[in-house]
């Protein structure tokens, strides 16, 4: 029986573990039963109590998670708010405006494929006119707002654009495929 935390091992998770060990059991009387906790932190004193209770452990930086989950095709939950329309790569795609512009960048709605999510920061591949894709990492400070964190530029993202945009970019990224 594995437990998955995403953050760190808390105190509860023990009892949470032990639980679930009672169920099995219950059920599958005559069966052995390993435990093991995995998390992206498991703290010393937890990690002391699980050696003593015979519960395995092994800590996995969120990052990994998110790869593995994004290799069998399972969305974890705190990015699934974050997943753009359409079915481009991993994710799929978001419209990134960048209002009026400035020195560093273009204004105006761009396109793009998310590559990668984490928490509060989206990693995109930008699509320019017929230039080569532009990778940008855009983050969500503590009030929500979106900066493209490369050039320290604010930005609106819209996580849902047309069916049309969509089918354009789609187009777009097969044909950059080797």
């Amino acid at each position: 029986m594995v437990e998955i935390k995403k953050d760190t091992v808390e105190r509860e998770v023990i009892g949470q573990v032990y639980d679930y060990y009672g169920a099995l059991k219950q059920e599958f009387p005559l069966r052995f039963v390993e435990l093991m906790v995995i998390a992206g932190f498991v703290p010393p004193e937890r990690r002391m109590a699980l050696d003593h209770l015979h519960i395995g452990w092994r800590e996995i930086p969120m990052r990994q998670f998110r790869a593995v989950a994004r290799a069998v095709g399972y969305a974890i939950e705190s990015g699934r708010s974050l997943h753009g329309a359409g079915d481009i790569e991993d994710f799929g795609a978001v419209e990134v405006d960048y209002g009026g512009g400035d020195d560093f960048c273009d204004p105006g709605k761009w396109l793009a494929v998310i590559t990668d999510v984490d928490e509060e920061q989206l990693v995109v591949r930008y699509f320019y006119d017929d230039a080569e894709p532009e990778m940008v990492t855009l983050v969500q400070d503590s009030e929500g707002n979106w900066r493209d964190a490369d050039n320290d530029v604010p930005v609106t993202i819209n996580f849902q654009p047309s069916p049309e945009e969509i089918k354009v970019l789609k187009r777009r990224v097969e044909s950059l495929a080797p």
